[in-house]
């Protein structure tokens, strides 16, 4: 490949091919065969192939191809059908010779395992060693002495302990580890995976090297250092690209190939240092790929080469339009159903002609199959006909025609039997025109059913037109002028096809222009379309206008293309002069053709080109600032139904260019209709019965929003509410073919939403149809001839599904199973250009089902298209000119493939033709790079004269490799990226004009320089703050990210914005000594640090007397709680907490209020010592502690407490009132006329009917409840906690009142006074365990704000906070400080789950970036600046994530129907992730338009998690995700299969539908209710922490909805065992308590499966990003990754960790979080709150706090708890 001199040639040239040794392929062999896989072996007895294909054919007939590696001699092929033979042939690719094949016939199990397989040997794991290690790497080497594994993982620790993953394939014995630090010693386990099961591990201990070379290492040192010469991608398909490169000089270790995948996801493949081709498989067609090529030479990374290429297109097959029918029709509308049998369409156009005569034409989506069409005259034929739109093809049309009105049926067709055969009369061709004939026939005798129209197009391709049996006329479209066309017209009576009748006709020129004429007012003068002009054009929109300077037009109707290539069609009605075009994108080309329509002509087009974006305003929005601002009159909705609501409005002063209107749909999702600028009415469809809506109304004139005006109104209720169960009658199957079955139904009585059919298909897959709940009919196609079925029809009527009903039929036999053998003709290419071949050919006998034509292209990779059996002709595009092909024909008969007939040609040398010749040779003008980055560069160019058909830009990158780009011919911009710093680069841009390529034109430029981090200073400090400052002397940086310890030691970083240039960093400790690390982000260089050191200043001393705790006592102690008292002698404390442990030994604080003088702490255990410790917490001081000890009873409750039932009389609760309400809270008050409670619990459901329950101290009488919605009935219950009884409740009913500013100022009194206490001081107290203090001093401060101390100071001010970034899980939010300075911000909103949550920001930032957000879900942040003591603002704004929600319906044993919204937009395509039951990931594309999806062939009782992503040009968006179990057999009721001394494993079952969770009720060993949350598609629970020898019941209810069913119960008795001084989990976690009562967790095998494996990868994302760690491993695995975290580590480690280790740890962060609802009688709340669950209440709690918490428990809890928590358990467990 390479010369001595260092160059290098692109091709070997055949004499040197002959001469190398050509390798030889050996025998293939399936050594093993299971039911649904084959495992293949071969060899190679000579030379070495580049790579092999292995060519076979699935179980529906469909060619499959599999590329292999070169190096590879053994590959298994799974997903194949039991019981079916496979033909496996393989090809070894060598150059560009493909040789072989060699080829071997299997058949696939029964499914049932032969005797020897029912158990195979479990496989063995042999010793695992590490033979080669040096300073950086690891090479291992293991055995497997018996059996065979599925895969391997390897887990280890890198240098920052951060635990590995890697996945080894099955058949590898060997790995290199790379990127190890030298001189450190490495762990690694090897686990083998067998099926289901995870054995192993082995082991082994290695010390990498010291970085001193070996002997072989210094001769690297001086070998000369190797170089890589050229990257070159000789062979590319639609799905892979074969790389090739050389080494001129030297040797690399081994390479790295870089790209990114077809969803932006970075892939990285290791390659052998010996290699120099690789074939990368798995790619998606016609897409540009980038491929960098690194070789690895010691510890250095030499390179990249580059190569650009672009994927084949995918031979798709032409879409096939199905038959339209009319299955519901009223007096105004009928509803339309067609089908796609083959293929998918980009869009859809329906034509018809309303009762004035107008032609209609309706754009419909390309995965639509119905349509209704309203607006309809009664009594009224109408002829339907629907094109589909692929590419730049319209087929069609099919038809249909219907009557509106009621339309009996013929008595003919109700006594078929009787009725005489009808007979077809003469065809004719009455009307003719250049480009349609209409045809005319009649029926002398009887009635058809319907008609077919059969005859070849102009290309010679077949048409079929369905008719209605109604029919007498149809007029044929889309013909061409001058050309014979044979039409032959079959009649289909029954099962019977009678004719044909045929006419033969040649189009013309407009013979019947006359006749036309004569059709409208002779007189009238033919209307004349004006210039089109684009005058206003904006970013994302583009108004157009046009004249008719003569005539009238009876309608419009716009073309145009979206930036997708698809094309749109906007109908216009004939009095519009204007249109505006809405939803384009920026800075993009769009023409515009616009015709008119009058009578049955299409006049026109008249065109326009326009480019969107932020250019100069055209001559008429410069005058737009004198005309005067329109102004927005009153809305009203002068018209509601149940359904709908048509509103009204007017204009008093101006016009406006367009109109939106925004409400929100009854799921609570917006919407937002686009209305002309000339409309003062709309009619919004499709709203729910008896709801409330409010509509905003904006005006849009010119680039700004005006309005809005809104007006609500209360949609009518829906008038039939008691409907009757319907009910399903018989199913009958009347007609019966070969290969479909026709099946129909009725509807005695009632209506369903829908219906689903199901049935096995012939190799015994279920299938599962879903029908609407209008029809009657139902085809299902595709069956087997001669073969049983069997039709199970359901019909879903709301959440219940009824049935089935069934039907049992045979399929009729293969008909003409004696027709003779079709033969083929001759093959011909009577019809030859430079780039393309028309071929012909012949059936002289008998009919062909399809034809397959192959060939080799230019690169001699072979081609196959696949042909229509009624084709005799096919034009082969994408030739080379002046090239030999050979082109082989067979013919598909059965399962028989004839022939082939074959014929060689030689493409044309290209001669334009004389029609060519005329264009204007097209002009490049200057090429400019107007953008410069330091590493991208944005060129502009202009072509003064012309236009060319595509562009080629030609660089050299920073190794002097040349690189080449393709642009679009209509582009007139491109940014180059990826180039070095302070490089000059030179660009020669070239046009290409047919086969001329014109230019260069040229420029030179230097990138920018690299960014340079000036000095870090600190010059302001406080005792608990840094101000930092630093400067950026050179360039930009993206972003920053600083470093330092905390008080304890523990590392913290900070994001800090680009444009920053200075940041406070709080809640540090005073006196302590702090360094500061700065790193700069450019790109994916981390630049720096630069760093400083300081020191806090010292506490400030207070003036005020420092208080003093006096004693503290415990007077009263019962076997499970102690009561506490103490006092405070001088002096006033903000707050306390109580310091104690609990009987495991885990510490406990509790937080109380500086009122109280006592506290209750309940849960204790019987008969033991105690230790309380009390602090007073006095500004940023802890005082104390006071002390005491104490012993609990053992078990006979305390004097104090019999006291208290018997002695105390019951206290009464009274009259409750709500005395203050406003549109978003509610002021309660209630009093208590005999005795005191303990506390109170106030109970009511919010606006999504989520039941809510606030504490309440049992000495408050007045209760304000936040954050309602306004206009909205809320009921409150509450009750009273009396010792362990709870009485009540009484309640209230109140309605909130609507939106109005005037009680603003009350409602931010009461709203941000709870907020500030309770979101500021709460969420404060989750981030930081030791910011508590500071949180409950800021309670105190805001609730009696201190003076003023600098009135001097100017008030600073709050600008405006905008949304300019919105993805589908985060927020840029932006703000601005006209005036003044803030000390800090902080920002409020609320999560998906209604949880407050806060957000801390530095006063010098003016943005922020909301991660972890919901997916179309609606959010407002306020914005609050912070000013020495006070609290200006909030400034608001609100704004909806993108995506909506997955949700899976209809779930049945082996399928799962998926359903999701868009909220906004459209997208390209989706992409649909999952699981199978093998564990091996699949991928569904799914159409742009497409919302529902039925995934079939899974398992039955089985958990899959979906993942769905849009695709949106080159971005992937989300994923929305949603999991789901199939379902089960024969329900059970609740088990305990395995009991132990301290836990019970527990199972059940769900025979029919699904629950949305579970809760499971149990009192413990002392009697104390417990509640565990258990996920709706779980179906065991390990119940952990019980005592030995007891009995237990469990209790387990199902929540679906708002109703909780069941319970189902079970009892068992715990095992005798005794426990270890260690205790040992199920999931592996060794607990020993270690002096003073920390835990040390010693994480085992089980831990290592749930949390490393899944939790590591996934939550650890955010962390370990700022090291990089996200680059090296999780961009290439994160897809497959995130399905095996979710499926082992969500559903297995996560129960099972939430059991056993999380006890300690969540009472601790509970106490935390409950002092944010109430800081007095904790234990009082808890203990009444706790015995309330279990007396019957238990569903209301756990509806709204567990379900609720746990379905956030990713987003919003865990990002709050596990900042402040995790960070010292971690560590603790870490170092364990």
């Amino acid at each position: 490949d390479v010369g001595k001199d260092g160059s290098m040639e692109g091709w070997v040239s055949p004499q040197e091919e002959e001469a190398a040794l050509q390798p030889v392929l050996g025998e293939l062999k399936a050594p093993h065969v299971t039911s649904d896989s084959v495992q293949l072996e071969w060899s190679v007895p000579e030379g070495t192939f580049d790579s092999f294909t292995l060519q076979y054919r699935d179980a529906q007939g469909q060619p499959q191809v599999l590329p292999v590696d070169g190096g590879s001699r053994t590959l298994t092929v799974p997903g194949l059908s039991p019981s079916r033979r496979y033909k496996f042939n393989l090809y070894g690719l060598w150059g560009r010779t493909r040789l072989g094949p060699v080829s071997t016939d299997t058949v696939t199990g029964e499914g049932a395992p032969a005797p020897a397989l029912l158990n195979p040997p479990q496989p063995v794991l042999g010793e695992l060693n590490a033979p080669h290690v040096t300073s950086d790497s690891v090479q291992l080497e293991w055995s497997v002495p018996e059996g065979t594994f599925d895969s391997f993982t390897l887990q280890y620790r890198d240098a920052q302990g951060q635990p590995q993953v890697l996945p080894v394939d099955g058949g590898s014995r060997t790995l290199t580890v790379p990127g190890l630090s030298p001189s450190r010693r490495y762990k690694f386990n090897l686990y083998g995976l067998w099926g289901r099961k995870r054995l192993g591990p082995v082991s082994t201990d290695t010390v990498t090297g010291e970085g001193a070379p070996a002997p072989a290492l210094l001769n690297h040192e001086a070998a000369p250092q190797p170089v890589l010469g050229e990257l070159k991608a000789p062979h590319v398909t639609s799905d892979s690209v074969q790389l090739e490169w050389s080494v001129p000089e030297g040797t690399f270790d081994s390479f790295t190939l870089q790209y990114r995948d077809a969803q932006g996801q970075p892939q990285v493949l290791p390659v052998d240092g010996g290699s120099r081709t690789l074939t990368v498989p798995g790619l998606s067609p016609s897409r540009r790929y980038k491929f960098n090529l690194y070789g690895l030479w010691g510890r250095k990374r030499l390179g990249p080469v580059s190569t650009d290429t672009v994927t084949e297109e995918e031979a798709a097959p032409q879409p096939v339009l199905g038959e339209l029918n009319a299955p519901h029709v009223t007096s105004d509308s009928v509803q339309l159903e067609w089908s796609v049998p083959e293929g998918t369409f980009d869009s859809f156009t329906l034509q018809y002609r309303d009762a004035q005569g107008q032609p209609q034409v309706l754009p419909v989506d390309g995965g639509s199959r119905t349509l209704t069409v309203p607006g309809l005259s009664p009594s009224r034929r109408y002829k339907f006909n629907l094109y589909g739109l692929w590419g730049r093809t319209r087929l069609g049309p099919v038809s249909t025609d219907t009557v509106t009105g009621e339309g009996a049926l013929a008595p003919a067709l109700l006594n078929r039997e009787a009725a005489p055969q009808p007979v077809l009369g003469e065809l004719k061709a009455p009307h003719v025109t250049s480009d349609s004939v209409q045809l005319e026939w009649s029926v002398p005798e009887g009635t058809f059913d319907s008609f077919t129209l059969q005859y070849r197009d102009a290309q010679g391709q077949p048409q079929v037109l369905p008719v209605d049996g109604g029919s007498r006329t149809l007029t044929v479209p889309g013909l061409s002028p001058s050309r014979r066309y044979k039409f032959n017209l079959y009649g289909l009576w029954g099962r019977k096809r009678l004719g044909p009748v045929s006419t033969d006709t040649v189009t013309g020129e407009g013979a019947l222009l006359k006749h036309v004429l004569c059709l409208t007012n002779p007189e009238t003068p033919q209307p004349v379309l004006g210039e089109l002009n684009a005058p206003h054009v904006t970013s994302d929109s583009v108004q157009l206008e046009w004249s008719v300077p003569e005539g009238t037009f009876d309608s419009f109707t716009l073309q145009y293309r979206d930036a997708q290539g698809q094309p749109q069609v906007l109908p216009v009605d004939g009095g519009s002069r204007t249109l505006t075009v809405p939803g384009l994108s920026p800075s993009r080309r769009y023409k515009f053709n616009l015709y008119g329509l009058w009578g049955r002509k299409r006049l026109g087009p008249v065109s326009t080109d326009t480019v969107t974006g932020e250019g100069a305003p055209a001559p008429a929005l410069l005058n737009r600032e004198a005309a005067p601002q329109p102004v927005l009159g009153e809305l009203n909705a002068p018209h509601v139904t149940s359904d709908s609501v048509q509103l009204e409005w007017s204009v008093p002063e101006g016009t406006f260019d367009s109109f939106t209107l925004q409400y929100r749909d009854a799921q609570g999702q917006p919407q937002v209709l686009p209305v002309d600028g000339g409309s003062r009415t709309l009619t919004v469809p499709g709203l729910s019965p008896s709801r409330r809506y409010k509509f905003n109304l904006y005006g849009l004139w010119g680039r700004k929003r005006l309005g809005p005006i809104s007006t609500d109104t209360v949609t009518a209720p829906q008038e039939e509410e008691a409907a009757p169960q319907p009910v399903l009658g018989e199913l009958n199957a009347p007609h019966v073919t070969s290969d479909s079955v026709q099946l129909e139904w009725s509807v005695p009585e009632g209506t369903f939403d829908s219906f689903t059919l199901q049935y096995r298909d012939a190799q015994g897959q279920p299938q599962v149809l879903p029908v609407d709940g209008g029809s009657r009919t139902l085809t299902v196609p595709g069956l087997s001839p001669s073969h049983r079925y069997k039709f199970n029809l359901y019909g879903l009527w709301g959440r219940k599904r009824l049935g089935p009903v069934s039907t049992d039929t045979v399929t009729a036999p293969q008909e003409e199973e004696a027709a003779p053998q079709p033969v083929l003709g001759e093959l011909k290419a009577p019809h030859v250009t430079s780039d393309s071949v028309q071929l012909e050919w012949s059936v002289p006998e008998g009919t062909f089902d399809s034809f397959t034509l192959q060939y080799r292209d230019a690169q001699g990779q072979p081609q196959v298209l696949p042909v229509d059996g009624g084709s005799h002709t096919l034009t082969v595009p994408g030739l080379s000119p002046s090239r030999r092909y050979k082109f082989n024909l067979y013919g598909l008969w059965g399962r028989t493939r004839l022939g082939p007939v074959s014929t060689d040609t030689v493409t044309g040398e290209g001669a334009l033709a004389p029609a060519l010749l005329n264009p204007p040779q097209p002009v490049l003008g200057e090429l400019n790079a107007p953008h410069v980055t330091s590493d991208s560069v944005q060129l502009e160019w202009s072509v003064p004269e012309g236009t060319f058909d595509s562009f080629t830009l030609q660089y050299r990158d920073a190794q002097g490799q040349p690189q080449v780009l393709p642009v679009d011919g209509g582009s007139r911009t491109l940014t180059v990226p990826g180039l070095s710093p302070s490089r000059r680069y030179k660009f020669n841009l070239y046009g290409l004009w047919g086969r001329k390529r014109l230019g260069p034109v040229s420029t030179d430029t230097v990138t920018a320089p690299q960014p340079v981090l000036g000095e870090l200073n600190a010059p302001h400090v406080t005792s608990d703050s840094v101000q930092l400052e630093w400067s950026v002397p050179e360039g930009t940086f993206d972003s920053f990210t600083l470093q330092y310890r905390d008080a304890q030691g523990q590392p913290q970083v900070l994001p800090v914005d680009g444009g920053s240039r200075t940041l406070t960093v709080p809640g540090l400790s005073p006196s302590h000594r702090y360094k500061f690390n700065l790193y700069g982000l450019w790109g994916r260089t981390r630049l720096g640090p630069v760093s400083t050191d300081t020191v806090t200043a010292p506490q400030e001393e207070e003036a005020a007397p420092q208080p003093v705790l006096g004693e503290l006592k415990a007077p009263h102690v019962t076997s499970d709680s102690v009561q506490l008292e103490w006092s405070v002698p001088e002096g006033t404390f903000d707050s306390f907490t109580l310091q104690y442990r609990d009987a495991q030994g885990q510490p406990q604080v509790l937080p109380v209020d500086g009122g109280s003088r006592t506290l209750t702490v309940p849960g204790l255990s019987p008969s033991r010592r105690y230790k309380f410790n009390l602090y007073g917490l006095w500004g940023r001081k802890q005082l104390g502690p006071v002390s005491t000890d104490t012993v609990t009873g053992e078990g006979a409750p305390a004097p104090a407490l019999l006291n208290h039932e018997e002695a105390a009389p019951q206290p009464v609760l009274g009259e409750l009132k709500a005395p203050h309400v406003t549109s978003d809270s509610v002021q309660l008050e209630w009093s208590v006329p005999e005795g005191t409670f303990d506390s109170f619990t106030l109970q009511y459901r919010d606006a999504q009917g989520q039941p809510q329950v606030l504490p309440v101290d049992g000495g408050s009488r007045t209760l304000t409840v936040p954050g309602l919605s306004p206009s909205r009935r809320y009921k409150f219950n509450l009750y009273g906690l009396w010792g362990r009884t709870r009485l009540g409740p009484v309640s209230t009913d109140t309605v909130t009142g609507e939106w109005a500013p005037a009680p603003a100022l009350l409602n931010h009194l009461l709203v941000d006074g709870w907020r500030d206490g309770w979101m500021d001081g709460w969420m404060d107290g989750w981030m930081d365990a030791h910011t508590l203090v500071h949180a409950l001093h800021s309670f105190l401060s805001i609730a009696c704000p201190a003076p003023q101390e600098e009135e001097a100071a100017p008030q600073p001010v709050l600008g405006e906070l905008n949304a300019p970034h919105v993805t589908s899980d985060s927020v840029q939010l932006e703000w601005s400080v006209p005036e003044g300075t803030f000390d800090s911000f902080t920002l409020q909103y609320q999560d998906a789950q209604g949880q407050p949550q806060v957000l801390p920001v530095d006063g010098g930032s003016r943005t922020l970036t909301v991660p972890g957000l919901s997916p179309s879900h609606r959010y407002k942040f306020n914005l609050y600046g912070l000013w020495g003591r006070k609290r200006l603002g909030p400034v608001s704004t609100d704004t909806v994530t993108v995506l909506g929600e997955l949700n899976a319906p209809h779930v049945t044993s082996d399928s799962v129907q998926l359903e999701w919204s868009v909220p906004e937009g459209t997208f390209d395509s989706f992409t649909l992730q999952y699981r199978d039951a093998q564990g091996q990931p699949q991928v569904l594309p799914v159409d742009g338009g497409s919302r529902t999806l039925t995934v079939p062939g899974l398992s039955p009782s089985r958990r899959y998690k979906f993942n769905l992503y849009g695709l949106w040009g080159r971005k992937r968006l989300g994923p929305v995700s949603t999991d789901t179990v199939t379902g089960e057999g024969a329900p059970a009721p609740l088990k305990a299969p395995h009991v132990t001394s301290d836990s019970v494993q527990l199972e059940w079952s769900v025979p029919e539908g699904t629950f949305d969770s579970f809760t499971l009720q149990y009192r413990d060993a002392l009697g104390q209710p417990q509640v565990l949350p258990v996920d709706g598609g779980s179906r065991t629970l390990t119940v952990p922490g019980l005592s030995p020898s007891r009995r237990y019941k469990f209790n387990l209810y199902g929540l679906w909805g708002r109703k909780r069913l069941g319970p189902v119960s079970t009892d068992t008795v715990t095992g005798e065992g005794a426990p270890a001084p260690a205790l040992l989990n199920n999931d592996g976690c060794v607990i020993a308590w270690k002096d003073g009562g920390v835990v040390e967790y010693r994480w085992m095998d089980g831990w290592m499966d749930g949390w490393m494996d899944g939790w590591m990868d996934g939550w650890m994302v955010g962390w370990m990003d700022v090291d990089g760690w996200m680059d090296g491993c999780m961009d290439g695995r994160m897809d497959g990754l995130m399905e095996g975290w979710t499926d082992e580590w969500m559903h297995g480690w996560m129960d099972r960790w939430m059991d056993a280790c999380m006890h300690g740890w969540m009472t601790a962060c509970m106490h935390a979080w409950m002092d944010g609802w109430t800081v007095r009688r904790l234990d009082r709340w808890t203990n009444g709150q706790t015995d309330g669950w279990m007396d019957g209440r238990l569903d209301g709690w756990i509806d709204g706090y567990v379900d609720g918490w746990m379905d956030g428990w990713m987003d919003g809890w865990m990002n709050a708890c596990m900042h402040a928590c995790m960070h010292d358990w971690t560590d603790r467990c870490m170092d364990a």
